[in-house]
């Protein structure tokens, strides 16, 4: 229907059985890298844009 759910995290979250392994796993990244994810559903467009912080700093 055009629609994307997000959760409290703002990424897309689905009820189907088999989905959703994706945003799982780039939830993982954004945790272990202090990275930022926004995802938008805007005029039938999903996008998914990812900021990582560049240095020094390794992952925890």
């Amino acid at each position: 229907d055009g629609t994307v759910a997000l959760d409290e995290d703002g990424l897309p979250t689905t009820k189907v059985k088999g989905h959703g392994i994706g945003m799982k796993s780039l939830s993982r990244f954004r945790d272990t890298y202090d990275a930022s994810v926004l995802c938008t559903c805007e005029d039938g467009w999903f996008s998914t844009y990812i900021r990582v912080p560049w240095g020094e700093s390794s992952p925890s």
